[in-house]
């Protein structure tokens, strides 16, 4: 009997001492997302690529009112991990993505290596307009603590396109911080 009643109370305190933290760290840090969005333009290749071609496109990270917003600061800053990552083609409205053979985004900042994080190893031969890479699972929050972090597209081919593309690159953020 005794036995039952200690185990019992190890493990309501195991229980309520989970619980407890779980309630200590909904009030003393915030979760809410950042994008990242680019509108480019993809010239046409007229040729299937041998290599990959890269494209680079800079981001400030200094966004001060999306970290008030949420009662935060990028200091406080403790997790990040992308959430989305994909490209839409805007422009023409016929357009697809079938001369794509794989895509890769890549982070890079100052003083930090260069990381692959989402990709679509294989392009679907019925992709429309919309394609959404697979995220690589990691905390980027070193990155985002940068006053610039740089992606990179990568793409391959296996056809060929001759007429130049409107798009739309969004990455999505997910940030844990500590509040202000």
């Amino acid at each position: 009997m005794h036995t039952i009643l200690k185990h019992s109370f190890l493990a309501l305190l195991l229980f309520f001492g989970t619980f407890s933290c779980k309630k200590v760290d909904e009030v003393t840090s915030v979760r809410f997302n950042l994008d990242f969005n680019e509108n480019t333009t993809l010239p046409a290749i007229p040729i299937v690529l041998t290599s990959p071609v890269s494209y680079d496109y800079p981001f400030s990270t200094d966004r001060p009112d999306d970290y008030a917003a949420h009662q935060t600061a990028k200091s406080l800053v403790q997790e990040v991990v992308l959430k989305e990552a994909s490209i839409h083609i805007t422009a023409p409205e016929d357009a697809n993505f079938q001369f794509l053979e794989l895509v890769r985004f890549y982070i890079n900042a100052d003083g930090l290596e260069k990381k692959v994080i989402a990709q679509k190893e294989v392009v679907p031969e019925d992709i429309g307009k919309d394609l959404y890479l697979d995220i690589i699972d990691q905390d980027l929050s070193a990155y985002l603590k940068k006053d610039e972090i740089v992606l990179t597209v990568e793409v391959d081919t296996d056809a060929v396109t001759t007429e130049e593309l409107e798009l739309n690159i969004l990455t999505l953020f997910g940030v844990k911080a500590g509040l202000l």
